[in-house]
């Protein structure tokens, strides 16, 4: 198999992220079985880190393994979705999973795959992952959660940490349509006397958590909220302290202050627990992290950012970093929004950024056609409708004048789409 059919048959497979309308039962137990057939490789992965949460899990994630790298560790990391290829979700030490090791390792396990089916695309690239770090003797496994926590697939194995970032509405119509449903689902990865570390949470998310915790008599760290303080920033960065340290961070907006200080707080943890790590490689690792797609600066004069946020909360603090970082004469949004997601919320939280929207649609099954986001727009600001994202971006580029800025946002999807027609993005992301 090459990788062009390890892609097609991977693609073939059930996808629960393209996916609205199922059943939230998903039997870890099966799953669990299936890995057994091949070694239960969950329970080889050395010292697995879990990361749960609705906002900054990628991007904490992130830091840590920049961080473990720069101290000498070899560090695995997974994270969905992805951008632009497969392969930037299994990376080692930074570097994404080779297509023919990806090939490799897919062509090995295909026969249980076909033997025993339904197996999801999530538990399968799950699998790769666990394999891939195996092979390549990782000392940390940092796996981000893709979907709750109880019931995802990366909730197999046994965590020596796990962390909670920030917990807000999204996937209401499978996790609960309550923040404290939507919390007992992320606190599923929280083990019997672990060790849990918590960004700054609402109150009733606060109170879940604390009550999970001390159920199952597991040791709890929480970040305060205005525990990190910002010394300086510019569109290229910026500083922040915390406890004495100054660490500069090449991710905009004080939401990733807020993720630094978390993976901060995790490396201290792993610290405490015997691991060796020099403050000054932490500092290096965090200066060289790289996540694209979050406030993400790919063209000036007029200026062009993308945004991956794709829920009300996360739209707010987009707004937020918009107004803290840039000025400009005109905003163009270009909007895209996929099914499941509370589209008004959206649109009424990003539209009074605007001067101009241009509502589009990214080539995803969920994504929802522009004639439908614009019958939910309620305002009297000038809109456009395109058919596809390239058509979009056209349409932004004629209209912006040079003191402009146009926003590209509300869907990963859209983000990825866009990126993927730039040949340095790929060059970055790795294609060999």
């Amino acid at each position: 198999m090459n990788y062009k059919e390890a892609e097609k048959f991977l693609l073939g497979l059930i996808d629960f992220e393209k996916i609205t309308d199922f059943k939230y039962d998903f039997d870890l137990d099966s799953f669990r079985e299936f890995l057994s057939h091949i070694g239960s490789p969950q329970n080889q992965i050395r010292n697995p880190i879990l990361i749960a949460g609705t906002k900054g899990k990628g991007s904490t994630a992130s830091f840590l393994a920049s961080a473990l790298t720069r101290n000498g560790y070899t560090a695995g990391l997974y994270t969905s979705p992805h951008l632009i290829n497969l392969r930037e979700r299994i990376r080692v030490d930074g570097r994404p999973i080779k297509k023919a090791e990806f090939a490799r390792i897919l062509d090995e396990i295909r026969p249980f795959i076909e033997k025993r089916h339904f197996r999801t695309f999530f538990e399968v690239l799950t699998t790769v992952a666990f394999l891939y770090f195996i092979e390549k003797k990782v000392d940390f496994s940092i796996l981000e959660v893709g979907m709750g926590g109880r019931l995802d697939a990366t909730n197999v194995c046994d965590p020596l940490l796990s962390i909670i970032t920030s917990i807000s509405y999204d996937h209401t119509e499978i996790l609960g349509d309550t923040l404290q449903k939507i919390t007992r689902e992320k606190a599923g990865i929280i083990r019997e006397n672990g060790f849990v570390i918590s960004a700054p949470q609402e109150k009733e998310v606060k109170r879940v958590l604390e009550a999970i915790c001390e159920q199952k008599g597991s040791k709890l760290l929480w970040v305060n909220k205005n525990e990190a303080k910002r010394i300086s920033k510019s569109k290229k960065g910026q500083t922040f302290e915390i406890e004495g340290f100054r660490f500069r961070i090449p991710l905009l907006g004080m939401h990733e202050i807020e993720n630094g200080a978390v993976a901060y707080h995790a490396l201290k943890m792993l610290g405490e627990k015997g691991f060796r790590l020099d403050m000054d490689r932490v500092r290096e690792g965090f200066r060289s992290v790289k996540w694209r797609g979050r406030l993400d600066i790919i063209g000036r004069n007029p200026y062009f950012v993308l945004d991956g946020a794709h829920n009300v909360e996360s739209c707010e603090v987009l707004q937020r970093a918009i107004e803290d970082y840039f000025e400009y004469n005109r905003l163009i949004l270009i909007l895209g929004i996929s099914s499941g997601k509370d589209v008004k919320g959206i649109i009424d939280t990003l539209a009074p950024l605007a001067d101009i929207i241009i509502f589009t649609r990214a080539d995803a099954p969920r994504a929802i056609r522009p004639e439908i986001l614009r019958k939910e727009y309620r305002g009297t600001k000038r809109f456009c409708l395109a058919k596809d994202v390239r058509s979009a971006q056209k349409m932004a580029k004629r209209m912006a004048k040079s003191d402009d800025l146009i926003l590209a946002t509300g869907s990963l999807y859209l983000v990825g789409e866009i990126l993927g027609t730039m040949r340095a993005a790929r060059q970055r992301l790795g294609d060999s």
